[in-house]
């Protein structure tokens, strides 16, 4: 009788298992042993009567401790399952089972009947998988969700701070050094990561402080030269130097009875940090050019993401300086380090934002996710900056994973559930390929090596059968003078 071939493409469980039917039970046993789920096999009374070695791993008891033992000890309960069975009907669901010790976990299960030559069922297959980490991932899932739909009240706890945005404790930390010192007439050292949001908390306590309604004054120490910060910082004379037609005052006298914020403070010039300390400790400046002192009422808050105590220790910033700063220091920790802030930042930025804009856009959970994975090397500034690009350049009402960078996509880690589905693939491709080599095996064994036969019996075209033998390294001349 001829049949249609099959190519080694379509080759399935189905044809594998019809072939095995000439084969012995030993081999498919072995095949059912180290299938990486659990497989139990019982009569239709629940009696179990095979128990492979993932079933001993999961439930903990040994094959020969179940074996002619009810389902039941395993915690199958459910009274429609076999039921099921019985009636020749498949059952999938998720039920709990336990372990030997008593410990019950969620599982996820397939219940086949197996069926005799008159296709009435004679017992089933169960296939269990433990979904303990999938369900912890799942509630993880809802109690993030929660937590973002608190994010809008989360948010009015810091809008007195205006961009500077956060509930963690390291957040709650500097808000409360900011209402600390804010009162009083001190110098502050903030140190942090650039884009982490010094000027924002210089700005708030410049805010909160009896100097409020006078000058907050920004210097940013590393754009200009020496002689080009001295010019703005104290001002010159008429004819200081070259290109000098008028008087300017500089930021000291602009910043009288209010706040400079010397930003980048580390890479101030030591030929210009004399003259500064000379300014702090006296509150007296003498402008470019100028020989008249002038005296100024400024408060200083200085900001550095830079290790100034080792840049005192090799002789790059004066001492005295340092200490005349460090009054308070605040130390901002970078966003990889808060990031429980994350979502709320992401969500202030998007309204924010949106709003300028004139958009409608909402942000998916995977985003957040992602978001929170990587490790944000220009930290809130990046993130706002992100924030922005996104609007401008997404088509739709919705952000997505396919949206972000790749410099953040490349950061994802899978899940511990894609790990586990990935790694479950990759053994089920190799527990297939070995067991089609070995069945390829037993029927080039069982026919000496005649591959027409063979394919003829496991109804595959020779030439389908011949590249799978290449594949697989097998030659027919191997077998030819094998014992059966």
């Amino acid at each position: 009788m001829t049949h249609k071939g099959l190519s080694e493409q379509e080759i399935t469980w189905d044809h594998l298992i019809l072939g095995l039917k000439k084969t012995t039970k030993d081999f498919l046993e072995n095949v059912l042993q180290n299938i990486i789920d659990s497989i139990v096999v019982t009569d239709l009374n629940g009696r179990i009567i095979f128990f492979n070695k993932f079933s001993e791993k999961l439930f903990r008891y040994r094959a020969e401790e179940v074996l002619g033992r009810h389902i039941v000890i395993l915690g199958a309960r459910r009274p429609n399952v076999l039921q099921r069975i019985r009636q020749g009907r498949t059952f999938r669901g998720e039920i709990t089972l336990k372990t030997k010790d008593g410990k019950a976990f969620p599982a996820r299960v397939v219940c086949v009947p197996i069926r005799d030559e008159k296709d009435l069922p004679i017992g089933m297959v169960g296939v269990a998988r433990d979904i303990t980490r999938e369900k912890q991932e799942q509630e993880e899932k809802r109690f993030l969700q929660r937590q973002l739909e608190e994010l809008q009240s989360r948010l009015s706890q810091t809008s007195l701070y205006g961009d500077l945005v956060g509930t963690s404790e390291a957040m709650l930390k500097i808000y409360a050094l900011i209402e600390k010192v804010a009162p009083l007439d001190c110098n502050v050292l903030i140190v942090g990561e650039s884009g982490t949001g010094k000027e924002l908390i210089a700005r708030a306590i410049h805010e909160r402080s009896p100097r409020k309604d006078h000058n907050f004054v920004i210097a940013d120490c590393a754009l200009l030269s020496a002689g080009l910060l001295e010019s703005e910082l104290f001002g010159y004379e008429k004819g200081a130097f070259t290109g000098a037609y008028t008087r300017k005052i500089g930021h000291f006298e602009v910043a009288n009875g209010g706040t400079l914020f010397l930003d980048e403070i580390g890479d101030l010039p030591l030929e210009v940090q004399g003259k500064l300390l000379r300014a702090v400790q006296e509150r007296v400046i003498f402008r470019v050019g100028g020989v008249d002192p002038i005296k100024v009422d400024t408060r200083i808050i200085a900001a550095t993401n830079q290790d100034l105590e080792e840049k005192v220790r090799r002789k790059e910033f004066r001492e005295d300086l340092y200490y005349r700063l460090n009054v308070v220091i605040i130390k901002v920790p970078p966003l990889r380090e808060r990031k429980e802030d994350i979502p709320l930042l992401t969500t202030y930025f998007l309204n924010k934002y949106a709003a300028r804009f004139q958009k409608k856009v909402e942000i998916k959970q995977e985003v957040y996710d992602a978001f929170c994975q990587y490790p944000w090397p220009g930290n809130v500034r990046e993130l706002e900056n992100l924030i922005q690009n996104l609007l401008i350049v997404s088509g739709g009402n919705a952000i997505r994973l396919k949206d972000l960078p790749t410099k953040i996509l490349a950061q994802l880690r899978p899940s511990p559930a894609e790990t586990v589905q990935s790694s479950y693939k990759e053994l089920k491709r190799k527990v297939v390929a070995d067991f089609t080599r070995d069945f390829l095996i037993a029927m080039l064994r069982k026919n000496r090596g005649n591959v027409s036969k063979t394919a003829r019996e496991i109804r595959l075209r020779r030439t389908s059968l011949q590249r799978l033998m290449k594949r697989f390294g097998l030659r027919a001349s191997d077998f030819r003078n094998l014992p059966l």
